[in-house]
């Protein structure tokens, strides 16, 4: 089989495979046989798009009397099921010789289905099943009619028509690609079917009253006879706005379009953040659709000096400032030059106060949110008093709501966190008609805030997310600093004096976190004891926050697959890495359910693109850690470390990326007996710590992988540092063919951790160029 899909390579166009068989160990072998790299191909592995489907996986008893047993036990359970009275039951054997034993067998009333089977006699047992007669079949993969025909379209290509005859499934791939042709939808980007486009433009009449009206409903009726994932591939080509559109026009096209717009719902907690979300889940029928949350900030306001800092990062004041090619245009329905230049000195004045003022409302309303969720898991909180301009009914009415909207999406099984100040270009770009410019912003405000803000916002999300009564098997989120790890900072995130004041020159009242504990003599402590009632007050708000902050920790049992980004390079003190560091390790021992792991722990960890060291010329740059930093960076790689061995069992898929020791490398590889696929990305050996020849032979014996994926990997031999697995490598850059050699280089290395090779080759790209030429 895998030798007929290689000759599908000679045919110039995209290609989409599906398979619901082929093991992951054999996936390189097909890419072989098509002549793909693997990073030309995108994997989707997901469940499928049909509502009335659902699948899972019971382990086989061992022998063949027990495998029986259990089959008996599932199809006749399945068939006295009360709820589906009508129910059938379709078992597929792989031959059949398997088709004819269990049918021989007995276990329950059946008929058996093959290709040794007369035509007349198959397609008497398929009227039967259709039909209801008979409720169970015993099959191999030729019963390829099962599903009713659609023979109310026609279609010239012979082979769209024999799929929707109900023909053998073999030419399901090129019958969708030929009927999305058909429709007009073809390979341009993006691609766009045109029918459906225009069909969303206009509304639907259900009484028919014009021949007009009689022609949408021919399109109709046409559109929704052919197959479902034919339909569905066509639609997931549409933008959003042309699928709102086309929700509008038919309850059918309502019942198509609603689960692909629902499917996600994106929110934050700052004000009318959550409405959206809380509507979602107070709707019957929308609430049982929502797979995935994401939070999201949507807006940007940054802090400013003074007026004159705000007006200088608008773009109608920093044009003037930069070279014409530094120039940006102002935005459709934004301020023009000349409307700024009319303005008053008080109404820019004013403008910047209005500015200022919603920033600061924004912060107060988020922090009085935070703090609304903690009061009502118990926590001793007083905060009235502090948020005056906050109606405390509403906010409370608010918490509410978005608690009791989060319990009833109870089909949401994935949490993602998007840190769009950390990326978006147009993050604070624009408020209200005024635009700034997007270096000006950079110059001259700062997002001082932004990190503060978003750390609260995400501690409250994912903590509620988590708690609430949904299917939360998977979470990916972003840090930057230690705010959102550790007792201290929740104590300060969760302060019971938070506010801003006047002048805006702080959001979070500080406390000190020198050792990831409260020092004796901390004067804010010994003010916020006073405040709070005593040392037994204080006590009791101590325990509740830790009781708080382990109930989190422990919701890590839940998933199955974990993201974690933690950027490190805004840490200002030392100890600060240790307390983020510690806070990820306390919650990485609780994962122990995680198959899939993604682990960033260094700067610049928001993407996946190589950080500023591994740059070219940045290894000269990266500081060497004296005596106490590398011990300091050593306490952390084996505090994360060893909080990943309680989960190596089950982990099937792992990324990291991050400094650690050779040691503690191998010390994991040695329990991870189930991975097999394996990514180091961007991974620094600490000084005096071992090599990577060391940690490559020992993944090539103790891990048995079928994907690995290596990229820029550093080590220390004395003070010289050695960067390997980079393609922007100088040797590998240089002319004459040398930049080919690359790939050569990557899958030697890549063979060697696989197995699939005896010799590890040299590391050093300059040794295994000469090597390579030289033989």
């Amino acid at each position: 089989m895998l030798q007929e899909l290689g000759q599908l390579s000679i045919a110039e166009t995209q290609m989409v495979l599906l398979t619901a068989t082929l093991p992951p160990h054999l996936e390189d072998k097909l890419f072989e046989r098509m002549f793909w790299q693997r990073e030309e191909v995108t994997l989707i592995r997901g469940s499928t798009v049909r509502p009335n489907i659902a699948y899972s996986v019971v382990d086989g008893e061992r022998g063949v009397e027990a495998r029986k047993a259990q089959l008996e036990s599932i199809v006749t359970e399945t068939l006295r099921d009360p709820t589906q009275p009508e129910g059938k039951v379709l078992v597929m054997c792989e031959s059949v010789p398997g088709v004819e034993q269990v049918n021989r067998s007995g276990l329950f009333p059946c008929e058996q289905y093959h290709a040794k089977m007369s035509d007349a006699a198959r397609e008497e047992v398929l009227e039967q099943f259709r039909s209801g007669a008979t409720r169970a079949v015993i099959a191999t993969d030729s019963i390829g009619g099962v599903r009713g025909r659609a023979t109310e379209l026609q279609f010239d290509d012979p082979l769209v028509q024999q799929y929707m005859d109900g023909q053998p499934p073999q030419c399901r791939r090129i019958a969708i690609d030929r009927f999305l042709s058909h429709c007009g939808v073809r390979s341009a980007k993006p691609p766009s079917p045109t029918g459906l486009r225009s069909l969303s433009q206009r509304p639907f009449d259900s009484e028919l009253k014009t021949d007009t009206c009689a022609t949408q409903y021919n399109e109709m009726a046409s559109l929704f006879s052919i197959p479902h994932e034919l339909l569905q591939e066509a639609v997931l080509r549409l933008d959003k706005v042309a699928l709102k559109r086309l929700r509008c026009v038919s309850r059918d096209c309502a019942g198509l379009v609603t689960p692909l717009l629902f499917r996600e719902v994106v929110f934050d907690l700052e004000p009318g953040g959550c409405d959206r979300l809380v509507a979602i889940a107070g709707h019957p029928l929308l609430r049982l659709i929502p797979r995935s949350l994401r939070f999201t900030r949507r807006r940007g306001l940054k802090g400013f000096q003074s007026i004159e800092a705000w007006q200088k990062a608008t773009v109608y004041v920093y044009n003037s400032l930069v070279h014409q090619d530094e120039v940006e245009s102002i935005l459709p329905q934004m301020m023009t030059q000349s409307e700024w230049a009319g303005l008053g000195d008080t109404t820019r004045w004013r403008l910047y106060r209005e500015y200022v003022a919603e920033q600061q409302g924004t912060y107060a309303y988020v922090s009085a949110f935070a703090l609304s969720i903690a009061m009502r898991r118990g926590l001793v909180l007083k905060h009235d008093a502090v948020y005056s301009n906050i109606d405390s009914s509403l906010l409370h009415g608010k918490v509410e709501d978005f608690l009791n909207a989060l319990d009833r999406l109870t089909a949401v099984t994935t949490f993602t966190h998007t840190a769009a100040h950390e990326w978006d270009v147009a993050w604070g770009l624009t408020w209200r008609r005024v635009q700034f410019h997007s270096q000006g912003l950079f110059g001259w405000g700062n997002d001082e805030y932004d990190a503060d803000c978003d750390a609260v916002q995400l501690f409250t999300a994912l903590s509620a997310v988590s708690s609430a009564s949904n299917s939360l098997t998977s979470s990916t989120f972003f840090t930057r600093g230690y705010a959102f790890w550790g007792l201290p900072s929740l104590h300060r995130l969760t302060h019971q004096a938070t506010g801003m004041e006047v002048d805006g020159n702080y959001w979070f009242p500080s406390l000190s976190t020198d050792n990831d504990e409260f020092t004796h003599d901390d004067p804010s402590l010994f003010a916020e004891i006073r405040e709070i009632g005593g040392p037994l007050a204080f006590m009791q708000r101590t325990e509740s926050l830790t009781r708080q902050l382990v109930a989190w920790e422990r919701s890590f049992s839940r998933l199955t697959s974990l993201i974690c980004r933690v950027d490190t390079g805004w840490l200002e003190r030392s100890d600060e890495r240790l307390i983020a560091a510690t806070g990820l390790s306390n919650c990485l021992q609780y994962a122990t359910g995680v198959e899939d792991l993604r682990l960033v722990f260094r700067p610049d960890a928001i993407t996946d693109e190589p950080p500023w060291y591994i740059r070219p010329g940045g290894l000269d740059q990266l500081p060497r850690p004296d005596k106490a930093g590398l011990t300091e960076s050593e306490q952390i790689s084996l505090r994360i470390f060893g909080a990943m061995l309680p989960i190596c069992a089950n982990l099937r898929s792992l990324h990291l990326s991050l400094e650690t020791t050779a040691s503690d490398l191998l010390g994991l590889f040695a329990r991870l007996s189930s991975l097999r696929h394996l990514e180091l990305y961007y991974v620094i050996l600490l000084t005096g710590n071992g090599h990577w020849e060391a940690i490559l032979e020992g993944a090539a014996e103790q891990l048995h992988l079928e994907r690995v994926g290596l990229r820029s990997l550093v080590d220390f031999n004395g003070t010289q540092s050695r960067c390997i697995l980079h393609p922007d490598t100088p040797a590998f850059k240089a002319k004459g063919g040398n930049g080919n050699l690359y790939k050569e280089y990557e899958k030697a290395i890549v063979h060697f951790v696989l197995r699939r090779s005896d010799s590890l080759p040299h590391l050093t790209s300059e040794e295994y160029l000469r090597f390579a030429q030289g033989s």
